[in-house]
C-alpha cells in the first residue's frame, strides 16, 4: 500500500489559503494514518467481532475492532439484532461527485466492487422505529453478515435563510450491519477475497507398548509387539503425511522430493517387511515414532495466519465479513467452508516478520519430515567400522518437540538431516550444536558435542542409548555399566532373559553371586567332617595300636574310612553342583557305620575300651551324617536360588513391574532393561562323575570286606530302619526340575510331530507351546530395551543374594584325643 499524497503544504505568515492547501494537509495526515495501521501492524478482524446466538432468531454481534484494507478503523460496541429490513447502499457511497474533490479519487475507486449489493439487508434492533421485519430460521438460512463502512461524500446546504455562503461537503462514515447471500458472494469473489479456511491437522497419538497387557514370555513375543504396533500405526500416518503433502503443496511444492509425501505407505511397508522378522524391529518403531513426532510439530503451524509485506488497498477496501448469521463463530467447526466468510486479520509489517520466522521453521520441519521418509538406515557400516561401539547420549522425555531431542541412531546422510533437525538452531546457526550418536560427522571442535557426558546435563532429563542392538548382552551390559559408572549417570542397568522357564530347572552354575552366611555353614560343616575322618584314622593308627587289636575288622575299617576325607569339595557353588552325586554317598556311609556299630554290640559283650573309643568316634560320624548340615545347605540354597533365578527372566519381572516403555533410552533416575535370550542357563542333563562310583562301590561292598554273615545283616537292617529316617527328600528338591530323559525325549519327540498343527491344537497338547518358537532368535544377544520411570533391582543379568554378614572368625574344634567327647567338637563357638 503506497502513499498517494506524497506532498503537503507549508504555510507562510500572511498566506492566502485556499480550500486545497487544508484538504491536502488532511489528506496527507489522514492517509498517513491508515498506512500506519495497514503497513505496520496489518488489516481485518484485530480482536472481537464474533457471533453469538442466543437464540436461532436473533443475531448478537459482540464487541470488537477492525482494520480494512484501506485502513479505516472500525471499532463497534456489542449489539444485539431481532429484525431487519430491506436497504440499499448509498449513490453517494458508490458513485460521488469528485469533481472538485479529486484527491478522494483513490478512495472512492475502490467503492464500485460493492454496487452489486446495492439492494441490501439491513439488521436493526427491537427498539428501532423503522420498519422491520423479524429475523426467520428461513430468511438467515444462507446470510453472511457484513460490518460495511459506507463513506459518503455529502454535499453541504449552500443556503438557509439568513446565509448563502457555500459550506462545502462533508465525509459522513456509517458502520451498517448488513445481511449479504452467500450465493452473491461467491459471484463477487473479490469481496471475500483473502479470507480463508480455519483448519487444523488432528494430533496423532502412537500406540502403547503392550496395551492391551499379555504375557510376554519370549524374545519372539517381545519383538512381535513392535510389529504390532507398527501395523497399528503406519496406515495412520501415511494418510496424516498425504494430508500435509496436499495442504502445504501450493507454497512448498519447489522443496526437494516434497513429493514423496504423498502416498508414504509403500516406504513404510518396504522397510517394515524388511526388518520385520529381524532383531531390529524397535528401530523401525522408533523411525515411525520419529514422523509421528514431526508431523505433530507441522500440525502446530496449521492456523489461519496470513502475512503481507505489501498489503493489497482493494481486498476488502471498506467492510469486514463477521461469519455466518445461522451459526456462532465458536461452534463452526475446523475445517468448514464457512470460515472463507469471516475476514481473517493479515499480519504485516512487525507482525509479519515474526511470521516470516516461523514459516522458515516450517519450511525447514517439512524438510526435515521428508529426509526422514527417505532416509532410514541401520548404519551397520559405521557400527561395524565402530566394532559396535555403544553410545549414550542426552536427550530430553516428556512434552518436548522432537526437534529439541537428540538425533536418533537410525538415519543416513546425517551431516544434511542436522541442518533440517531443529529449524530453530538453523535459522541461528547453531545447528552443529545437536547432540547425536552420528556428532562426531558434523563437528569435531566443540567437546561439549562430541562428549556431552562430559559436561553438564542438568537440561537433560533423558539418555538415548544405541549401539547395543545385536551385540552380546554381556559385552553390551558391561560397556553400558561402564559407561555409567565413569560418567556418574543417575540410572540403573537389568538384563533380563526372554524365555519360558516353566517346567524347566535353571543350572545352578550359572550364578555368579555371593551365598554369605551358607558359604560359613558350609565350611564348618565340611571341616567338621574332615577333622573327624581324620582324627579317627590317626588315632587308630598312632595312638590306640594296642585298643585296636581286639576289634573284629578294624584295619578294613579304618582303610574305608580315608577316601572320605576329601568327599567334599571346598567350593560350596562346586557342592551345589555334585550334592546329588554326594547325597547317596553319605547316607551310605551313615548307614555302614550303624551297621559296624551295632554289628559290635551285638557281637561283643562287655566292650573294651578301644570298643568303647572306636563307638564314640563312629557316633559322631553318624550324628553329624544324621542332621546333615550339607542336606540342609543343599535344601536352602535350591529354595533361594529359585527364588532368586527365576529374577533374571522378562516374565517374572513383569509380575512386579509391569509399566515398562520403550523409547530407545532411560530417564534420570530410571532403569534401563535390555533383553536378551540365553537358553544355556537351563540343566542339561549328564553323567555322574566317575570317581563318585569309588564311593559307592566300596559302600555295597561293605558288608563283604567286614565278613557279616547273611542273618547279622538281617537283623541289624530291621533295627537300623526303625531309627534310621531320611532327612530330606531329593523328588521335593527337585519337584520344579525338568522330567527323567527318557520323558523329555518323549516329550520332544511329540512336540517334532506336532509342530506343523495348528497353533490351537498344539496349545490344547502343550500349554507352554509357543506360537513362534524362538529358534529364529539369536542366542546372547540384545534383542530390545525398555525403561522404567524409576530405580527397581539389582544391576545386570546376575543374581545376588543378599544374606547376614560372616562372623569375623571362624569357630575351630578341639581333637584332643585325651578328652574325647562329643562336647569337645565346637568349645570356641
Amino acid at each position: 500500500m503506497l502513499a498517494l499524497n506524497n506532498i503537503y503544504p507549508i504555510f507562510e505568515a500572511d498566506q492566502v489559503l485556499s480550500q486545497t492547501h487544508l484538504n491536502k494537509l488532511v489528506s496527507y495526515l489522514e492517509e498517513q494514518d491508515r498506512i500506519s495501521r495497514t503497513c505496520l501492524l496489518g488489516m481485518g478482524i484485530v480482536c472481537g467481532l464474533e457471533i453469538k446466538k442466543p437464540t436461532n432468531v436473533t443475531i448478537q454481534i459482540s464487541c470488537g475492532t477492525g482494520i480494512t484494507s484501506l485502513g479505516f478503523l472500525i471499532t463497534v460496541e456489542e449489539s444485539e439484532y431481532t429484525h431487519y429490513k430491506e436497504s440499499t447502499i448509498s449513490d453517494l457511497f458508490l458513485n460521488p461527485d469528485l469533481t472538485s474533490q479529486e484527491y478522494l479519487g483513490e478512495i472512492y475507486k475502490y467503492s464500485s466492487i460493492y454496487e452489486p449489493l446495492k439492494n441490501c439487508f439491513e439488521l436493526v434492533n427491537t427498539d428501532s422505529e423503522e420498519d422491520k421485519i423479524p429475523l426467520s430460521d428461513t430468511f438467515i438460512e444462507d446470510k453472511i453478515v457484513m460490518l460495511l463502512l459506507e463513506v459518503s461524500l455529502i454535499d453541504q446546504k449552500n443556503c438557509d435563510t439568513t446565509d448563502c455562503a457555500d459550506k462545502g461537503k462533508r465525509l459522513e462514515f456509517k458502520i451498517r450491519p448488513l445481511l449479504v447471500s452467500q450465493e452473491l458472494l461467491e459471484e463477487n469473489k473479490e469481496i471475500i477475497t483473502n479470507s480463508c479456511i480455519r483448519d487444523y491437522f488432528k494430533p496423532i497419538v502412537p500406540a502403547k507398548y503392550n496395551v492391551p497387557r499379555t504375557n510376554l514370555v519370549t524374545g519372539s513375543q517381545v519383538l512381535q509387539q513392535f510389529n504390532k504396533l507398527i501395523d497399528n500405526d503406519k496406515e495412520k500416518i501415511s494418510q496424516v503425511l498425504n494430508t500435509v503433502h496436499d495442504h502445504y503443496k501450493p507454497a512448498f511444492d519447489s522443496l526437494p522430493d516434497y513429493g514423496s509425501l504423498q502416498n508414504t505407505i509403500n516406504k513404510l511397508n518396504a522397510v517394515h517387511d524388511q526388518n520385520k522378522e529381524g532383531i531390529y524391529i524397535q528401530y523401525v518403531w522408533d523411525w515411525i515414532s520419529d514422523i509421528a513426532a514431526t508431523y505433530d510439530e507441522i500440525a502446530a503451524f496449521n492456523t489461519c495466519n496470513p502475512t503481507l509485506c505489501c498489503p493489497d488497498k482493494g481486498i476488502f477496501p471498506f467492510h469486514l465479513l463477521l461469519g455466518s448469521a445461522q451459526f456462532a463463530t465458536a461452534h463452526i467447526p475446523p475445517g468448514s467452508e464457512l470460515h472463507t466468510f469471516r475476514t481473517t486479520f493479515i499480519k504485516t509489517g512487525v507482525l509479519a516478520e515474526n511470521e516470516r520466522e516461523l514459516k522458515l521453521e516450517l519450511k525447514g520441519l517439512l524438510a526435515k519430515l521428508i529426509h526422514q521418509v527417505n532416509h532410514f538406515d541401520l548404519n551397520f557400516k559405521i557400527l561395524n567400522a565402530n566394532k559396535g561401539q555403544i553410545k549414550i547420549t542426552p536427550s530430553v522425555l516428556g512434552r518436548y518437540p522432537l526437534s529439541q531431542k537428540a538425533i536418533p541412531f537410525y538415519y543416513d546422510k546425517i551431516d544434511l538431516l542436522v541442518k533440517k533437525w531443529s529449524p530453530e538452531k538453523t535459522l541461528k546457526n547453531w545447528y552443529n550444536q545437536t547432540l547425536s550418536y552420528h556428532s562426531g560427522i558434523y563437528n569435531n571442535s566443540d567437546d561439549h558435542v562430541k562428549n556431552p557426558l562430559k559436561y553438564d546435563t542438568e537440561p537433560f532429563n533423558f539418555y538415548r542409548i544405541e549401539g547395543h542392538i545385536g551385540q552380546n548382552y554381556k559385552s553390551a551390559l558391561r560397556d553400558i555399566l561402564h559407561k555409567k559408572n565413569v560418567n556418574r549417570l543417575p540410572f540403573k542397568v537389568v538384563a533380563l532373559n526372554a524365555l519360558n522357564f516353566s517346567k524347566r530347572a535353571i543350572d545352578i552354575s550359572k550364578h555368579k553371586g555371593d551365598w554369605g552366611d551358607m558359604e560359613l555353614d558350609y565350611d564348618l560343616a565340611r571341616i567338621r567332617f574332615k577333622n573327624i575322618i581324620k582324627h579317627i584314622i590317626e588315632w587308630s593308627i598312632k595312638a590306640n595300636e594296642a585298643k585296636l587289636k581286639d576289634i573284629p575288622n578294624a584295619t578294613s575299617l579304618i582303610n574305608f574310612f580315608d577316601p572320605y576325607r576329601n568327599l567334599f569339595p571346598d567350593d560350596l557353588q562346586d557342592f551345589l553342583l555334585d550334592f546329588k552325586d554326594i547325597y547317596p554317598i553319605t547316607q551310605g556311609l551313615k548307614r555302614i557305620i550303624m551297621f559296624y556299630r551295632f554289628f559290635i554290640l551285638k557281637r561283643e559283650g562287655d566292650l573294651s575300651e578301644g570298643l568303647e573309643d572306636l563307638i564314640d568316634h563312629l557316633d559322631e560320624i553318624k550324628n553329624l551324617l544324621t542332621e546333615n548340615p550339607f542336606a540342609v545347605i543343599y535344601k536352602e540354597a535350591m529354595l533361594r536360588w529359585r527364588r532368586y533365578s527365576r529374577e533374571m527372566f522378562l516374565s517374572r519381572f513383569l509380575e512386579k513391574h509391569p509399566g515398562i516403555n520403550h523409547k530407545a533410552g532411560v530417564p534420570k533416575g530410571g532403569t534401563f532393561i535390555l533383553i536378551y535370550k540365553d537358553s544355556s542357563v537351563f540343566i542339561k542333563r549328564s553323567i555322574n562323575p566317575s570317581h563318585f562310583g569309588l564311593f559307592l562301590n566300596a559302600i555295597e561292598t561293605s558288608s563283604i570286606a567286614f565278613n557279616f554273615t547273611t542273618a547279622e545283616v538281617a537283623t541289624i537292617n530291621t533295627e537300623i530302619a526303625t531309627i534310621d529316617k531320611p532327612i530330606i527328600n531329593l523328588d521335593i528338591i527337585d519337584k520344579d526340575d525338568a522330567c527323567n530323559d527318557a520323558v523329555n525325549r518323549a516329550i520332544g519327540e511329540l512336540r517334532e510331530r506336532v509342530k506343523d498343527f495348528p497353533f490351537d491344537i498344539r496349545d490344547l497338547l502343550f500349554g507352554d507351546f509357543e506360537p513362534e518358537p524362538d529358534k529364529t532368535i539369536p542366542e546372547n544377544v540384545v534383542l530390545a530395551d525398555f525403561y522404567l520411570p524409576y530405580l527397581c533391582c539389582s544391576q545386570g543379568n546376575n543374581i545376588n543374594i543378599v544374606l547376614p554378614s560372616t562372623p569375623d572368625q571362624i569357630a575351630v574344634a578341639d581333637f584332643d584325643g585325651r578328652d574325647f567327647n562329643i562336647d569337645d567338637f565346637f568349645t570356641n563357638r
